[in-house]
C-alpha cells in the first residue's frame, strides 16, 4: 500500500487527494499521530533529519512573537531547513521560519 493510500484509508476518504477541512486542531493532531503510526507499522521511514518534529511546540527566538506547533517543513536555496508553525493563539494561522529562528518551548510533541 502506498503512503497516500494508507493516509486516505485512515481518514476514510474516497479520494486520497481530498483532505477534510472541518477537523478541529485536536482531531488533526490525533489523526496525524495515528497516520504516522500506521505508516511506521507499514514500514515507511518517517524520521526526518530535522531539529524539530511534527507537533513539537516551538517559539521564535527574537523579533515578533510566534508560538505554536510544527505542522510541516519546507526547503529553499536560502533556507535549507525551514518549518511551518501553526499558532496556538490563532488556530489555522501558519507562519514559516528557518530553523535558526526557532527554539523548543518544552519537551516536544508530548509536552
Amino acid at each position: 500500500m502506498s503512503a497516500k493510500e494508507i493516509i486516505a484509508t485512515f481518514l476514510g476518504l474516497r479520494d486520497e487527494n481530498t483532505i477534510p477541512d472541518d477537523c478541529t486542531p485536536a482531531e488533526r493532531s490525533d489523526s496525524a499521530m495515528a497516520i504516522l503510526s500506521a505508516l511506521s507499522a507499514a514500514g515507511y521511514a518517517i524520521e526526518a533529519p530535522h531539529k524539530f518534529r511534527i507537533l513539537d511546540r516551538v517559539t521564535k527566538i527574537s523579533g515578533s512573537s510566534w508560538t505554536g506547533r510544527v505542522v510541516g517543513f519546507y526547503s529553499t536555496k536560502l533556507t535549507p531547513t525551514g518549518y511551518c508553525v501553526e499558532s496556538e493563539n490563532e488556530p489555522g494561522s501558519v507562519q514559516i521560519y528557518p530553523e535558526a529562528a526557532l527554539r523548543t518551548c518544552d519537551g516536544g510533541a508530548n509536552g
